[in-house]
């Protein structure tokens, strides 16, 4: 099991994709993945972190607080993969 803590994911192709809202001078963008950005700040962007193919992925659970144990602790929403 892997436990991944991101602020969103998206699915593109074959794959999950997390990503995570940073802040970063625009020399450092240029050794990141950017995902988004935001329209205020050019220094906000959305970063991705992993990838995981949907064929290894048996559930995906979008948690409120982190998991204890591997046990979710919160009300959440399963997503059917």
């Amino acid at each position: 099991m892997i436990e991944l803590w991101a602020d969103a994911y998206a699915m593109e192709k074959d794959a999950y994709v997390f990503s995570v809202l940073v802040r970063a001078a625009a020399a450092e963008q240029a050794e990141l993945e950017v995902s988004a950005r935001t329209p205020t700040d050019p220094d906000r962007i959305d970063i991705v972190v992993a990838r995981l193919p949907r064929s290894e992925a048996r559930q995906l659970h979008t948690a409120a607080e982190r998991a204890v144990d591997g046990l979710c602790v919160c009300p959440g929403e399963e997503s059917g993969l």
